[in-house]
């Protein structure tokens, strides 16, 4: 077990040590993570190793509100009211009407991976009325993103994938460094762009008590696996 104080880079050193030490020492839930998917993750969890904490700024679709300006007659008074779109927070460089058509246009079924949410029969909405960038509601079985960020939908996606694997265990830390951890790992892998040190920055705020970290990476591992498994079942079927 590490200290409370050991943060992101402390993280990713844990969790490569562990993947060196214990390569064959990988918790075996449903199936075993094959050779190729550690070294994967092996090589990942290397190359990471000294890139520095950054912040990203992710829009919220729900950022963007409407001012309400009266309509005034000047013989009847106020006859009807306006909406402007504008940020809740000062925005400079970015237009708030674009931000809604921004929003009009984000394809759901566009997202990368989005076939693996389809065969865990996972409904994925967009919203721009929720205040968190993502959520998975496990009782509905439903991702609902409040933004377009790819790497969202891929946390909220591990999110799923987890509680879809038995042995699940809930902490809201853990999980969360589950998820993003898949995260980095799932974008690398399959080349969605994604600004890794403000994932790194994310695990950073969650690592604030003790981490098995072996057992971190096992479990992203474990879910590195079954997206693979699912992929390889997808394309089985569909040259059936």
């Amino acid at each position: 077990m590490t200290n409370n104080n050991f943060g992101a880079f402390g993280l990713y050193e844990l969790a490569y040590r562990g993947v060196m030490l214990n390569k064959k020492d990988f918790i075996n839930v449903d199936f075993n993570v094959s050779d190729e998917t550690k070294m994967k993750v092996e090589k990942i969890l290397n190359d990471l190793k000294g890139i520095e904490l950054e912040y990203f700024d992710v829009n919220n679709f729900s950022d963007v509100i409407y001012e309400k300006y009266p309509i005034i007659d000047d013989k009847v008074g106020v006859i009807d009211f306006s909406y402007k779109p504008i940020f809740k927070y000062n925005k400079k460089n970015e237009n708030a009407s674009d931000y809604i058509d921004r929003f009009r246009n984000f394809d759901i079924d566009s997202l990368p991976l989005m076939e693996i949410a389809q065969f865990l029969k996972l409904k994925v909405e967009k919203s721009n009325h929720i205040k968190p960038f993502g959520t998975y509601i496990h009782r509905e079985k439903k991702i609902v993103l409040g933004t377009d960020y790819a790497p969202i939908f891929i946390h909220e996606l591990a999110h799923a994938i987890d509680f879809h694997l038995s042995n699940h265990f809930y902490e809201k830390n853990y999980t969360e460094l589950v998820a993003e951890l898949s995260t980095v790992l799932l974008c690398t892998i399959y080349n969605i762009p994604i600004n890794i040190p403000y994932a790194m920055l994310y695990l950073e705020l969650y690592s604030t008590l003790e981490i098995n970290g072996t057992k971190m990476v096992n479990r992203a591992s474990e879910i590195v696996e079954c997206v693979k498994m699912i992929k390889e079942q997808i394309k089985c079927k569909n040259n059936i």
